[in-house]
């Protein structure tokens, strides 16, 4: 687990830094919030870094993924593929080259909402 703000977590779960994710995971999900320590997080030498070609998922805001190096990464083979509920741009253009790939889920950005969330 890489998050910047923890410093100690019991269990089984090791705490190790963003290169170390980035090089050994098979998948990375990414939940974090956007500032200016997080835009662009993932972009074109952290795609570079990526040796086991994991699924990326991205659960938080769009511009934490730089787009133009993600579409490369997914073009190139460098990542197996990319499961994305935000984009850096919404609505996304209808040209965009993600809405188009077959290694790409896209889906709302609303999966809190169900009447079973409201109703509990």
């Amino acid at each position: 687990m890489f998050d910047p703000y923890v410093e100690e977590v019991g269990g089984e779960i090791e705490l190790v830094d963003l290169d170390a994710i980035l090089k050994e995971s098979d998948f990375i999900s990414i939940h974090c919030p956007l500032n200016e320590s997080t835009r662009y997080l993932i972009g074109s030498k952290e795609f570079q870094e990526m040796e086991k070609k994991p699924l990326l998922v991205n659960a938080s805001r769009g511009p934490i993924i730089e787009e133009k190096a993600l579409i490369r990464a997914l073009t190139e083979g460098r990542i197996s593929g990319a499961g994305l509920d935000v984009m850096e741009e919404e609505p996304p253009d209808p040209q965009n080259a993600l809405l188009r790939m077959e290694n790409v889920i896209l889906s709302p950005h609303v999966a809190f909402y169900s009447e079973e969330s409201i109703m509990n």
